[in-house]
């Protein structure tokens, strides 16, 4: 009983959390956007590192940007380290 208190504390101790994190301002979103489309470019432009297109994936810098504007800063920083890294990845050139 005490074991399922305390999931449920922490559940709802990382929702609140979550739900008060700072959000992403506008001058980052639109630098977020810019980088995720460069980057999703730079992906299908390399035979190695191509993908389908998924919420990570795509060129619509508009989405990307109402997706940062409702996302935590370290929301999207993990996003565009996730992409940095899949690249680098396939890519060994990527970040030269």
């Amino acid at each position: 009983m005490q074991i399922a208190t305390l999931t449920k504390l922490s559940l709802l101790t990382f929702v609140f959390s979550t739900a008060l994190a700072e959000a992403a301002p506008a001058g980052l979103c639109q630098k977020y956007s810019n980088d995720a489309a460069y980057q999703y470019h730079k992906m299908m432009a390399t035979p190695s590192c191509k993908r389908p297109p998924s919420n990570l994936w795509h060129n619509d810098k508009g989405l990307h940007y109402s997706w940062c504007l409702g996302a935590s800063i370290g929301a999207v920083k993990s996003q565009v380290t996730l992409r940095d890294h899949l690249l680098a990845k396939c890519d060994p050139s990527y970040g030269d």
